[in-house]
Parts: C-alpha cells; structure tokens; sequence
C-alpha cells in the first residue's frame, strides 16, 4: 500500500540557499547584477520569495484524515509556482505532459527538434526575456514552412509544442527553443504527410537569415553585426532533428519527452549549498567530476 511521506521544503539546498541569501541578493542586485542581467521583475522576487513558504506548516497546512482508520496528518500548503520551486514545478510538468499527450498530440509520428543561437547573440534576450517570443514566432514559422517544402504541400499545417530554456547544463544562460512537431503535415482534407528525415545544414542556414533579419529589422543588432554573423562559416545557429521519430502510438515516449521539455532549470541531485562561504557547488555527473562554483 503507498505511503504518505512528507516532504521536507527546508532540508533541500535550494531553499537553504535561498534563506540565507535571498535578503542580500535582492539589496544588492541594483546596480552590481543588474548592469549584465537586467532589471529584476518583481514578479520573479515574489516567487522566490513564496517558494520558500512552500511545504512550510506555518504558511498554512490542511489536516488530512483517513475515515476508515482515524490517521491523520498536517498536509502544508504548497506555493504552486513553476521554476523556482522544483517541487511544484514538477507537479505541474507531469500534469502538463500528461495533457499534451492526450489531448494535444494527435496519433500521428512525432519528432524533437531543438534550435540554438550563437553565444553572441544570447545577450540581445538577457536583459528583455520577452523578446524571446519574437524567436518563438521565428522558430515555429520557419519550421512549418520547411515542413511544407519537403511535403510539397505549400497550405499543409503541422502541429508544434513549443518550449523556452534559458538555461544549459550549468545553470549558465543558454536560449534555445524545444519542438514537439509532427513529423510531417496535414492537408486541408486532414490527412497526414508523413516525411523522412532530412538533414538540417539548409533549414539551419534559412533560419539564421531569418533570426538576423528579424533582428535587424527590430534594431536589437546593428547592420555591422548581421554582415559579420553572416561570414562566419560557423555561424552558431544549429539545429538537432533527433535521431529518429516518435511513433504514432508510442504515447509513452511523446509524454516523456514532454515532461523533459518541461523540467524545472535546476537539479537539486546536483546542487549543494555551503552556508559559510556563501557558494553553490553544482556538479554535472554526465560529464565526470566537472563541477561549477556560483557566489552570491
């Protein structure tokens, strides 16, 4: 039988972390941090700031009984924000995923596509965090219109997920955009097309003219950057399709691949605090004894 087992918010690094450090974070953001990071969104200090109420039983909490056998315990009221608490924001990933497969994806092959941005362009999204709508708009037109091209259907529609990460192995500021895409398109009778695998150097290469003239025309990069990003042989915009597609009634795996579009930014597995010297230890085990040091 299954067990309830209470959570302990307060045990974990990143709550330590953020009860020791939160207060003089925020006094001394403006201006050291705020010179390269921007402005801090009020919003983001109050999640930080609820998601250390989180699981803590003077928040608030509900008494649970069991009428069959009288047991009871305090259930403690949880923040419910995404991100910065990786206890709701796992919740909400596997309820999210869990919709996606059954009431988003059609029964159809599904591939994984992840589209990256030279580093010298991550500092035009740093500051404005909304501007990487615009490049959601960007990846998911120039996506359907590649599809459409390799279909030979040029009305053909195809169905995209769409998910944002800023963040790479080592919590270290990476944009790049996550696609669940059909593999293939839909004609206006709605059938599917499905389509093979295909190399992604061309559809990288039309991304990047259109990245850069979207960019320029926003006045987010000068003329000068656009020509020279354009020279490069190794320009940065790279594109993985994955190694095969899903298959059309694997739901097992589209909604694993959901819940890892959807995965909080941070690991607690690899994430260790030390209150005296005031610094996060994150390791990346994948990678052997590689290990990251952040001072706050």
């Amino acid at each position: 039988s299954r067990q309830y087992r209470p959570r302990h918010a307060r045990s974990s690094p990143l709550s330590q972390c953020l009860h020791d450090s939160l207060e003089s974070f925020s006094a001394s953001y403006y201006p050291s941090r705020s010179k390269y990071l921007g402005p801090l969104d009020p919003s983001r200090e109050t999640a930080l700031r609820d998601s250390l109420r989180c699981g803590d039983l003077a928040s608030g909490f509900l008494r649970v009984q069991c009428p069959d056998c009288d047991h009871h315990y305090l259930l403690p009221f949880t923040c419910k924000r995404r991100g910065c608490c990786p206890s709701c924001h796992q919740r909400r990933s596997l309820d999210t995923a869990a919709h996606i497969r059954d009431e988003v994806c059609l029964s159809v092959p599904h591939r994984h596509w992840v589209f990256t941005l030279p580093r010298v362009l991550r500092n035009v999204f740093r500051k404005e965090p909304h501007r990487l709508t615009e490049l959601c708009h960007l990846v998911a037109h120039t996506l359907q219109d590649w599809l459409r091209e390799q279909s030979g259907i040029h009305d053909g529609r195809a169905g995209i997920v769409l998910a944002i990460h800023t963040f790479g192995d080592y919590l270290a500021y990476h944009p790049h955009i996550h696609c669940l895409t059909t593999a293939g398109v839909f004609d206006k009778e709605h059938q599917f097309h499905l389509i093979r695998g295909t190399g992604c150097e061309q559809l990288a290469q039309i991304f990047r003219h259109r990245v850069l003239h979207r960019l320029l025309e926003l006045k987010w990069i000068s003329a000068r950057q656009a020509d020279k990003l354009l020279t490069w042989h190794h320009h940065g915009f790279n594109i993985d399709q994955g190694e095969s597609a899903i298959g059309a009634d694997d739901g097992n795996a589209l909604e694993r691949l959901a819940q890892y579009f959807l995965r909080a930014p941070i690991s607690l597995q690899k994430m260790s605090w030390n209150a005296q010297t005031k610094t996060v230890l994150y390791r990346y085990p994948e990678a052997g004894a590689l290990e990251h040091f952040h001072e706050l």
